[in-house]
């Protein structure tokens, strides 16, 4: 983890003096998953499992905005935390039939690298996106035979529209990604991917320093 942190704080830190067009700034704000409730597909005899809500995330983290040729360069180093409701149907159970809701959380670090217009207040602004995977904390792990597999690094695109205001700026981006959500989940062995890439919408405050 140290080999990512150290070399993204020293290109934030050394690029905001490349020329009097750079600013640094933090940024905070939320975003909301879509993810349907068929965005998997593990139904079984013993089991079923579903998507019952897709929960509002945060995000909090930096930015280096670079002047270059009339439009801007904005790297960026994101914390971001979200939440999936799964609605769990346990046919196999002691007890009888279970049907429940289970929480599980995610965390990531996001690293966009965004090309941005910016004629005037306004701005646009699009660019990839890298996910890396930190840790989960999932009330799933408690079903026997269940286990959540996630790639470390995925990767997206972030497209939006802003308006500058003093030094506050207030963003709202739209992101895809080209990796499917949980990359897969598995029962006794047998795994159950997702069907569906998620999306999200993502509204930021940022303040530039």
């Amino acid at each position: 983890m140290k080999k990512i942190w150290i070399p993204l704080f020293i290109i934030f830190l050394s690029s905001s003096f490349i020329n009097s067009q750079s600013q640094i700034g933090i940024k905070l704000g939320l975003s909301s998953y879509d993810l349907p409730m068929d965005a998997i597909d593990l139904n079984n005899e013993e089991l079923q499992l579903s998507v019952e809500n897709a929960n509002y995330g945060v995000h909090f983290g930096a930015y280096v905005r670079i002047g270059l040729l009339g439009f801007y360069i904005q790297p960026e180093l994101n914390f971001n935390s979200n939440s999936v409701d799964y609605r769990i149907q346990d046919f196999n159970a002691t007890e009888g039939t279970v049907d429940e809701i289970r929480t599980a959380h995610y965390q990531n670090i996001d690293i966009p690298v965004l090309i941005m217009f910016n004629p005037s207040i306004f701005r646009l602004f699009a660019g990839p996106v890298g996910h890396y995977f930190l840790d989960s904390s999932s009330e799933l792990k408690s079903i026997k035979g269940l286990k959540e597999e996630f790639k470390t690094l995925t990767y997206g695109y972030h497209a939006g529209v802003g308006i500058q205001i003093g030094s506050l700026g207030i963003d709202l981006r739209y992101e895809g990604n080209f990796t499917k959500f949980g990359n897969q989940i598995t029962l006794e062995g047998q795994p159950f991917e997702f069907s569906t890439t998620p999306s999200r919408i993502i509204a930021s405050l940022a303040f530039k320093l």
